[in-house]
């Protein structure tokens, strides 16, 4: 067993003053951590660091949450861990994203993990989109049969995007209610965007 302790992308370089908490980095971060859920069984802790960092008077960049004396806000990162922490499945489960290549700087593509809640059986997959354009996949559930589900995506229009004091809410996560899932049904992943699927299920007959 390993922890992977202290990990952050850095949107300049290491150490860099420059940092920011983007969008771009937030994703970076996410599809680094559907490898960690997909190795559950190797990974037994993570942690994103720094926490905390004043407006005026910080150390390092970035950092998961901002402040001034006044007022706080959460960056996209934030929500990233929080995505994932609300929704840990109980059992990795395998998944395989079929006709595309494994996704990089250059191809960027889709980073997916899957894992079921014993508690209340819903299948729960999270989905990074790379690309700059909305991808849409046919998902098909083996064993179980989806009867309805709910979708949270986080998105934003550029790479660029970050909450600030100003725009404190400008990339946060939504929730939707699904329709039409089944067996076999396409859903569109937004363009940079992380997705969290949760769906309940019955067993296939």
């Amino acid at each position: 067993k390993i922890f992977v302790g202290e990990y952050a992308a850095q949107s300049v370089g290491v150490a860099s003053p420059n940092n920011r908490n983007n969008l771009q980095c937030a994703l970076s971060e996410a599809a680094f951590m559907t490898g960690l859920e997909r190795n559950a069984d190797l990974v037994a802790m993570s942690c994103y660091a720094p926490l905390f960092g004043h407006e005026e008077r910080w150390q390092w960049r970035p950092d998961l949450i901002w402040f001034d004396n006044l007022r706080s806000y959460a960056s996209v990162n934030y929500y990233v861990q929080q995505l994932f922490s609300l929704n840990r499945g109980d059992v990795v489960l395998p998944v395989e994203v079929a006709g595309q290549e494994p996704p990089t700087s250059k191809q960027p593509g889709l980073y997916p993990t899957s894992s079921r809640d014993e508690r209340s059986g819903e299948i729960i997959l999270k989905v990074v989109n790379s690309a700059p354009h909305a991808t849409t996949a046919k998902l098909k559930i083996e064993g179980r049969r989806p009867i309805q589900g709910t979708a949270t995506v986080l998105a934003g229009e550029k790479l660029t995007d970050e909450n600030t004091l100003a725009e404190p809410r400008k990339v946060v996560p939504v929730n939707n209610s699904l329709k039409g899932v089944g067996a076999s049904f396409d859903y569109t992943f937004k363009p940079y965007s992380l997705t969290v699927l949760r769906l309940r299920t019955r067993v296939q007959s």
